[in-house]
């Protein structure tokens, strides 16, 4: 008999895992809010028949929590909480968890971690029937938890490819990666780049190149060769460019509000601020700036 997933979501990594874990065999019920969500067509046309989430009711075993992360914690007391069964509860992220959203009421009822180090349709596209892919997921619990790790062979993960980190440390992490690198520092550095090449004259498809383009191939090579390998073999004038700005960006302070930052995160200031959603504002401000960058270029 296949083992069966209870998987609540069919974004991005729902999707995901609900193909990679039917082609391994398991037998997979997805939940959703209802027959009109544009979720419900996409999983209908994946070959699933969705159910409502209140049906989790029924659920037992293994289930995987692959919505917002704000919603896990209601969706649980409402619907879990009042089930007398054994849970293994999993997260695609900590995040439930670091801002004390998720609080299992009962022992049978467990917080499990796999959290892939890689968007959905990317755990997608390197699936491969019976032949593990090349990337990693943070877990928990493993040894503990037999159910976890053929749930992550199932989604195509090596065993040596799973990083043992807690909940809460790997939400952290994903936070800080987030505000100070991926999109919080990243997104802005590339408007205020495009803005200044727009002011020198520089051609806007040029512009795209240089930031974009340029920007994917810089990725992979630090992938590739790390980050001193990669200065290595940039040239000389990028080289110099790059320490004379390392300076003056350590001189403005940037660092200091980078490190605040993470201290929000750290102490759980920032599960607060995301709550109250007065951020709401500085990021209509900020897809603004964006916006008026790409359209420059």
């Amino acid at each position: 008999m296949a083992e069966t997933v209870h998987l609540v979501g069919y974004g991005s990594q729902g999707a995901a895992w609900a193909g990679n874990l039917r082609d391994s065999g398991w037998a997979v019920e997805v939940y959703l809010k209802g027959e009109a969500s544009p979720s419900w067509k996409t999983a209908v046309a994946h070959g699933f028949l969705p159910r409502p989430i209140a049906a989790l009711t029924e659920a037992s075993g293994i289930v995987a929590f692959l919505c917002p992360d704000d919603l896990i914690g209601a969706l649980y007391r409402e619907f879990l909480a009042p089930r007398a069964v054994e849970l293994s509860l999993v997260l695609a992220h900590g995040y439930a968890i670091y801002a004390g959203d998720l609080r299992p009421v009962r022992t049978a009822h467990v917080v499990r971690l796999l959290a892939p180090k890689a968007i959905g349709p990317e755990l997608r596209r390197a699936y491969v029937p019976g032949k593990p892919h090349g990337l990693k997921a943070a877990v928990t619990h493993l040894q503990q938890a037999p159910e976890l790790a053929a749930l992550a062979a199932g989604l195509g993960f090596a065993p040596e490819n799973l990083i043992p980190c807690a909940p809460e440390v790997e939400a952290v992490g994903d936070l800080i990666s987030e505000q100070m690198l991926l999109c919080g520092g990243l997104f802005t550095l590339i408007a205020w780049t495009m803005d200044e090449m727009k002011k020198a004259g520089v051609p806007d498809a040029l512009i795209h190149e240089e930031c974009i383009t340029e920007l994917g191939l810089i990725a992979r090579m630090i992938k590739e060769r790390g980050m001193v390998g990669t200065m290595g073999k940039i040239s000389r004038a990028a080289a110099a460019g790059a320490a004379l700005t390392a300076e003056a960006l350590e001189a403005s302070g940037a660092r200091t509000a980078l490190a605040e930052r993470a201290a929000r995160i750290k102490d759980r200031r920032f599960a607060e601020e995301y709550r109250d959603g007065t951020w709401r504002a500085s990021l209509a401000r900020l897809e603004s700036t964006l916006r008026a960058a790409e359209e420059r270029s």
